[in-house]
């Protein structure tokens, strides 16, 4: 995407969002990559504070990282100009304190107006922008004790100085009379025409203050704090930077003014930028799962494009990119560490916990892993989705080649019962059933063969009970009756002869045309 193309979005989409605040956790303190220690001590101080106070460290920092900015020199400069400007103003109206205060801080700091432009700038070369000199008109109003709003606009950051009598607009980019007292009489009659225009009732023309209906329809713009305005000068910094096409700049200039000031302006730039570096360089650069990650934070806000489909599919080209495309197992084992121990969505984080160890048992089966290996990892991605249809047709087929590797009934039991341990879903499956049931016949063969007949009579007990308990069991007539036969002929040579009958009949139920079972019973009568 074009960078001149994001700014076009930007002016169209910014004027629908609402500067409501969003979640302020999406960014931490961990996040943010600092220009300079000044900087990382000012969002530092910020982030234990929260405080107006902590707004001057926060806006004085520079755009262009080669000036050496005098912190102190501004400082005594904004002192210097509050002492005299105390003075001046004493005993005058609201009127003539704001025009005082105008004009002198104008001509003391405000030289030419440039767009791009950082706090910073006021003091080394004068130049300012609306962000910029609101910010210092609002610190000479707080140390003033000058009530004051701050005003955004999609586009614009004004002032209104006595908010709730004078009402005096405070444009900060106008070079002359920068400011404007709205009178009694023009509150009066802009009331009146919202009145016949029926954009407030009667009832409210006639109850409601008209101070209150002005400043209510007139002020539609949001108010904003001082700390809000050192966000949204990193915000410019992130336009400023995109309009270079550099992203990463952006980036990080992005997530210091969500940081700052979490809106959905700030939300929108931040997500932007993020997906565009992920677009751009893709998942062999490590840093794009970090800012995956960061993106997969907005999964669960409203009025966002990010949602935790969007996010598993980008999982899915992280698996491509570094497991199947590389096979850069490490990176890909270090992809997924960094979700499982930041990842805060909770169902996000599953799904892709599945994914990991999905492919991961998938490609063990088809490569050169244990099986150890791929069963560990069958069991955790079991853990996360039981009910997913390829975890159970993988697990099938690795439980099927593990038999190959075994021709005697008792270590298949084994095996068949590690596996009913772990999926439970293979104790009903019909294949798994069939070879249960095979085992136990065939051990109570064996048993029966070598004389243990306390054995064998074990094992003839939990073949009848399984059946009974699974009826879709279809035994092998083959086994039956050689189970079955060799048990009955072991009594009938001790002389038991009623012992090795019930045995026949018992065996016949379950393979009813053997022809070996018929022959013995007939023997039997």
């Amino acid at each position: 995407m074009k960078i001149s193309f994001f700014l076009l979005l930007f002016v169209i989409v910014l004027p629908f969002y609402s500067s409501s605040q969003v979640n302020n956790e999406l960014i931490k303190l961990s996040d943010l990559r600092f220009d300079s220690e000044e900087q990382r001590k000012a969002f530092y101080g910020f982030n234990e504070n929260k405080e107006e106070s902590d707004a001057f460290d926060l806006l004085y920092q520079a755009y262009d990282q080669s000036q050496s900015p005098a912190r102190a020199l501004a400082l005594k400069r904004i002192n210097d100009c509050v002492t005299y400007l105390a003075t001046a103003i004493n005993g005058k109206s609201e009127a003539k304190v704001a025009k005082t205060v105008y004009n002198y801080v104008h001509k003391e700091f405000l030289n030419v107006y440039k767009e791009k432009n950082s706090f910073v700038d006021l003091f080394e070369t004068g130049e300012f922008n609306c962000v910029s000199a609101s910010a210092l008109y609002a610190i000479v109003f707080s140390k003033l004790a000058i009530p004051f709003q701050i005003k955004e606009t999609p586009t614009h950051v004004y002032l209104v100085a006595y908010p709730n009598t004078g009402k005096i607009l405070i444009e900060t980019t106008a070079a002359q009379k920068g400011y404007y007292q709205f009178t009694y009489a023009f509150v009066n009659k802009f009331v009146e025409n919202l009145y016949e225009s029926k954009l407030i009732s009667k009832a409210e023309y006639e109850t409601v203050p008209a101070n209150d209906l002005f400043n209510r329809h007139f002020f539609s713009s949001e108010n904003v704090s001082l700390i809000h305005l050192a966000g949204l000068q990193y915000s410019n910094f992130a336009i400023y930077d995109l309009e270079k096409e550099e992203l990463k700049k952006a980036n990080e200039e992005a997530k210091k003014a969500y940081f700052i000031y979490p809106d959905q302006k700030h939300k929108y730039i931040l997500e932007s930028t993020l997906s565009g570096l992920i677009s751009k360089n893709g998942y062999d650069d490590m840093e794009n799962v970090s800012n995956l990650i960061l993106l997969s934070r907005f999964s669960t806000m409203k009025n966002t494009d990010v949602n935790r489909e969007a996010i598993s599919n980008e999982f899915i080209k992280i698996t491509q990119t570094q497991l199947i495309k590389n096979s850069d197992y490490e990176k890909f084992d270090q992809s997924y560490l960094k979700f499982s121990s930041e990842l805060t969505d909770t169902i996000l984080k599953k799904d892709i916990g599945f994914m990991y160890h999905f492919e991961l048992a998938r490609l063990g089966y088809l490569g050169s892993k244990s099986q150890e290996y791929v069963i560990n990892h069958l069991d955790s991605a079991y853990q996360l989705n039981p009910l997913n249809a390829n975890m159970r047709s993988l697990t099938a087929a690795v439980y099927e080649r593990a038999l190959h590797k075994y021709n005697d009934s008792k270590s298949i039991m084994e095996l068949s019962d590690l596996f009913a341990g772990k999926f439970g879903f293979m104790k009903e499956a019909d294949y798994f059933l069939d070879i249960r049931s095979r085992c136990l016949l065939d051990l109570a063969y064996q048993t029966f063969f070598l004389n243990d007949l306390l054995k064998g009579e074990n094992y003839l007990h939990e073949f009848e009970t399984f059946v009974k308990n699974n009826k879709s069991v279809q035994p092998t007539a083959e086994l039956v009756e050689r189970a079955y036969g060799q048990a009955a002929g072991v009594y009938y040579k001790k002389g038991n002869y009623a012992k090795a009958k019930q045995l026949v009949k018992t065996g016949l139920m379950y393979a009813p045309a053997s022809f070996g079972l018929q022959q013995r019973l007939n023997q039997l009568k």
